[in-house]
């Protein structure tokens, strides 16, 4: 393969990767970015920028002026959001500075091949934020009080019932159910209770 080139903003970064992928693994390295726009061979730009937008527009850049150059986005922490962004813009690698040498080596190993590259680290990011997606339910939005009058009125509780229970006035149970119906888009109590039977808010019906 070319050339592996830092576009980096941090001199300390650029010098300490550079010595890693020069004497570690052999790569031929240029700490000056400026030549990638010139690159001939299919080469490999790592862009390091602290500046979101800055890195992804340089991504974009690279990407339609010079194909030959496979990019890896090289950020701090990653998110769902930050890793569409960076693939989105044309990047080949995802990687997050807390990841191993080796994760480095793979990623631009990969990436001068075509390929795309998930960091571990990054995959785990992205897989924890699709579990929590999936698993997210409209219940979750409520609060502690809101649930204990959805399971009251799912065990067959009447108003003025889960009013004294709780003691609370009857008005802020009825506030309390209206928020509940809004949140949860149901609005009578039979909907309630199958909603709350449904997510084992409650063991049994009424």
């Amino acid at each position: 393969m070319g050339t592996v080139f830092l576009l980096d903003d941090h001199a300390l970064s650029r010098a300490g990767l550079r010595a890693l992928l020069e004497h570690e693994f052999g790569f031929k390295v240029a700490a000056d970015g400026t030549a990638a726009t010139a690159a001939g061979r299919p080469s490999v730009a790592i862009v390091g920028s602290d500046d979101p937008a800055a890195a992804l527009a340089l991504i974009r850049s690279l990407a339609m002026a010079t194909p030959a150059v496979a990019c890896i986005r090289l950020d701090t922490r990653a998110t769902a959001d930050s890793i569409k962004a960076a693939f989105d813009a044309g990047a080949l690698g995802y990687l997050l500075r807390a990841d191993s040498a080796s994760d480095l080596a793979g990623a631009i190993r990969s990436a001068a091949s075509g390929q795309r590259y998930l960091s571990p680290v990054a995959s785990a990011a992205l897989v924890d934020h699709l579990q929590n997606r999936d698993t997210a339910r409209p219940h979750h939005a409520l609060t502690r009080r809101q649930l204990e009058v959805l399971r009251l009125v799912a065990q067959g509780r009447s108003t003025k019932t889960i009013a004294r229970d709780l003691g609370l006035s009857t008005k802020t149970v009825d506030a309390h159910r209206y928020q509940i119906g809004k949140r949860l888009q149901v609005h009578d109590v039979a909907g309630l209770v199958r909603y709350a039977i449904r997510h084992a808010l409650v063991e049994n019906g009424p």
